[in-house]
């Protein structure tokens, strides 16, 4: 008897709705910063067109870990709403560490997941909370940095 094309889906370990949807969005948000850089629609406002559009233009391949590990670090204080830390992380000393087009890179890569998220936030209805969309940072530096979790 032929084996089902559909066994493996029997085979995988059963995952919550929520849990897999999640997944799902920090593969979309990886997939930015993996295929950089990620093609953009419409620009929010001309300035971030000009502020960003020059460096998408050069920037070619994944960036730098550095360069993602900040975009991680901002994107994961927005979600928890902790705007102080991001204001005390840009008024310090930590991006200049970064050469600037790392910064850079890092800085559009946190706003545009962000952009992404509230996109999916308005998409899904509100069914997800902030503390649930809190965990997409884990997620996506998981996916990032393939940490084992």
């Amino acid at each position: 008897m032929p084996r089902n094309p559909f066994e493996w889906l029997y085979e995988r370990e059963k995952q919550p709705l929520k849990d897999y949807v999640l997944d799902e969005v920090a593969g979309r948000l990886a997939g930015a910063a993996l295929d950089f850089p990620p093609s953009v629609e419409a620009w929010e406002d001309d300035r971030r067109r000009q502020r960003f559009e020059p460096l998408l233009a050069r920037a070619h391949g994944r960036p730098s870990d550095a360069a993602l590990r900040c975009a991680v670090k901002l994107y994961r204080w927005e979600l928890e709403r902790d705007l102080a830390a991001i204001d005390r992380y840009l008024g310090g000393s930590a991006p200049e560490e970064l050469a600037l087009d790392e910064r850079e890179t890092a800085i559009f890569l946190w706003q545009h997941w962000l952009e992404e998220t509230l996109a999916f936030k308005e998409y899904a209805q509100e069914k997800f909370r902030w503390s649930e969309l809190a965990g997409l940072a884990d997620r996506l530096e998981a996916r990032l940095f393939r940490v084992a979790g």
